[in-house]
């Protein structure tokens, strides 16, 4: 089946910006597929860890394949991203990433809209910034 995955890094906010396209996923066999696909695209992008907002919409998670694609979610998230947030998507789909968060302690950041996503990105980033300074300029104490 014909699907489409896009990965577009948005330089303004440094953070990657996930869109799909038919994208079914209805077993372990699609879910490792599309990890892959997203995985690839990642190591293009090439500046990882990162920010990732998600947009739902294009992506259908079927009941029968959301195991698989909690377990697919969560190492893409851990190899790849710093924080997640997401947009969109049918209430099967949202479900899955709910139960994921719970099942493999993954991100469930989950948005009306896409304008509501990056709002909640660049709030958490100012309260890190406040609460700790710039992150890449003040290092962290070691040992307490």
């Amino acid at each position: 089946m014909a699907w489409t995955v896009t990965l577009h890094y948005v330089q303004e906010h440094d953070f990657v910006l996930t869109s799909y396209v038919d994208v079914v996923l209805r077993d372990s066999r699609d879910a490792i597929r599309w990890r892959r696909d997203v995985s690839a695209q990642f190591r293009q992008i090439g500046k990882i860890p990162v920010d990732v907002i998600i947009d739902l919409r294009g992506l259908v998670v079927k009941p029968s394949g959301g195991r698989a694609y909690g377990e697919q979610r969560a190492l893409i998230i851990q190899e790849f991203c710093k924080q997640t947030y997401r947009f969109g998507g049918d209430l099967p789909t949202r479900t899955s990433v709910y139960t994921s968060a719970v099942l493999h302690g993954a991100q469930a950041n989950v948005y009306a809209t896409y304008q509501d996503a990056l709002r909640a990105l660049l709030q958490d980033r100012a309260r890190e910034t406040s609460a700790d300074g710039p992150r890449s300029l003040i290092p962290k104490p070691h040992g307490g």
